[in-house]
């Protein structure tokens, strides 16, 4: 088992215990996420037991869903369910590692880029090169400015 799967387990009992009811629910949803990806991956040749890094795809994509949430619900009047998805995005975030900042991006684009590269190429080997710690929607969005500057 993974130290993060374990770490989010046990905060998920002081939780209960706590009787911190939005955080406990938020930790729920994500070990049913996990728990989600461990049965599709029983099927294929990759192990079903989730390595932190795959943990860390897991959480950032529900991270992602709730931003998505946000958003609609913002352009719905519903400030009381996006304010509920953003303390969800603050509880998940904890088991995130720090995102790298924009001109981290930007610098290790630059240094990258060589003339003629296409986007994909670029994007790929700005994910690689931070480790997977930078959000893909700021990495694009850099990739897109360095690859028309030059």
């Amino acid at each position: 088992m993974s130290l993060l799967k374990d770490r989010i387990g046990a905060d998920l009992v002081l939780s209960m215990k706590s009787g911190d009811r939005p955080r406990l629910g938020t930790l729920r949803l994500i070990l049913s996420a996990v728990q989600s990806e461990e049965i599709s991956r029983r099927g294929s040749a990759r192990s079903a037991e989730l390595s932190d890094t795959d943990l860390i795809t897991v959480l950032k994509r529900e991270v992602k869903k709730r931003r998505d949430s946000v958003a609609l619900y913002r352009s719905n009047g519903r400030e009381d369910l996006a304010s509920q998805e953003e303390s969800e995005i603050a509880c998940i975030r904890a088991y995130l590692p720090d995102e790298v900042s924009r001109e981290a991006i930007e610098e290790i684009a630059k240094r990258l880029a060589t003339p003629g590269m296409e986007f994909g190429t670029l994007m790929r080997a700005v994910i690689e090169a931070t480790g997977g710690a930078a959000d893909g929607a700021l990495v694009a969005e850099v990739v897109k400015r360095v690859l028309l500057n030059r």
